[in-house]
């Protein structure tokens, strides 16, 4: 088996660990209709985002055309950058999860505001992360069809906005747990969203 062949199938078991993790629902939740109510389907569509998301990131990045563009022009996507992202998509499901875990009512308000707001924002720009990877897609194609790669990273983009509307639907449910921190918490999610972005956008700039 080569050495690429290990470090992808590690990968993916790493991926199925974390997202048996995600899909847990803890004992020790909050006790509260509202949200032993939809608990269920938070844990379930956690574990299925955390899955479509690293599937995204791994197919997008070791697509040949980004493979391609990194061997001829190194810079277009630098380490840092490709780190940078990931951990932007993948923290807040994270954070989310520990919180929405957590015994405390006030923490399981939080992660579920955290989470509504996240996955709105991730639905609001939908129209143009497709239309972007329409495009990518379109400059991949040649005689032999499109990039594999990228056409496995767009089924998987759209897979993520059909799960995002389920997660924003089922932790709206969890809002009149305690509702000010529930605003809270997508206050929060604005902020990294909005904070991430430009922050992306300014190290990208430096290239």
């Amino acid at each position: 088996m080569s050495r690429d062949v290990k470090i992808q199938a590690q990968f993916f078991c790493l991926v199925a660990s974390l997202m048996a993790l995600l899909m847990t629902p803890p004992a020790n939740s909050a006790a509260d209709p509202n949200f032993l109510g939809s608990r269920q389907e938070v844990y379930i569509t956690f574990g299925s985002a955390f899955f479509v998301e690293c599937l995204f990131l791994y197919s997008f990045f070791h697509s040949a055309a980004v493979q391609h563009d990194r061997a001829n022009l190194p810079s277009s996507y630098p380490a840092g950058m490709i780190t940078m992202q990931v951990c932007f998509l993948l923290l807040p499901i994270l954070v989310c999860w520990l919180l929405l875990s957590a015994r405390a009512a006030n923490l399981v308000s939080v992660g579920a505001g955290m989470a509504c707001g996240y996955f709105s924002a991730l639905l609001l720009a939908s129209p143009a992360a497709v239309l972007t990877m329409l495009l990518y897609l379109g400059l991949s194609a040649s005689d032999r069809g499109f990039d594999h790669g990228l056409l496995l990273a767009g089924v998987a983009l759209v897979a993520l906005f059909a799960i995002s509307i389920r997660i924003a639907r089922a932790t709206w449910r969890i809002r009149n747990l305690e509702r000010n921190r529930f605003l809270a918490g997508i206050a929060g999610a604005v902020v990294y969203v909005f904070a991430g972005f430009r922050l992306m956008v300014f190290v990208a700039s430096f290239r």
